[in-house]
């Protein structure tokens, strides 16, 4: 092999692995430093239906408006999982525990969403965004 395709192989690697590297260290650092919730907040088509410690250890049905099971979340050991579920591609099963603020399990066929949240000393307040300072482009002030 000649001298330039040996280093357009080996900037190959190093432009490719660069990235890799970088990911995997603010995957590691996410990891690391983002909190641990404390509630498992569970909403079915859009409204809340239940909140459980996950300190508890807790087996929860959840059933659909004809009664029938749709699903089966366990809280175990701080964290929450779906073990049984009646989908078809039990996305929801696959998605494994959740423990920590803003994860989340969502089934889509049944309409349930699970998700950690902090309690409330530990929510955020809801603060205005970008486009509540913008009306009709027009900078306004609250």
């Amino acid at each position: 092999m000649s001298e330039s395709k040996k280093r357009i192989i080996r900037n190959d690697i190093i432009i490719i692995l660069i990235p890799l590297v970088i990911a995997a260290l603010l995957l590691v650092l996410f990891q690391t430093f983002s909190k641990k919730g404390s509630l498992v907040l569970i909403e079915q088509d859009g409204k809340e239906i239940g909140r459980y410690e996950l300190s508890k250890d807790l087996h929860i049905p959840i059933k659909g408006s004809n009664g029938q099971t749709l699903l089966i979340l366990n809280i175990e050991n701080e964290s929450a999982f779906v073990s049984d579920s009646k989908c078809t591609d039990a996305t929801c099963e696959r998605t494994g525990r959740i423990s920590r603020i803003g994860e989340s399990i969502v089934c889509l066929p049944s309409r349930v969403m699970i998700k950690i949240v902090g309690d409330s000393s530990e929510n955020r307040p809801n603060l205005p965004d970008a486009v509540a300072f913008y009306e009709n482009g027009v900078r306004r002030q609250l």
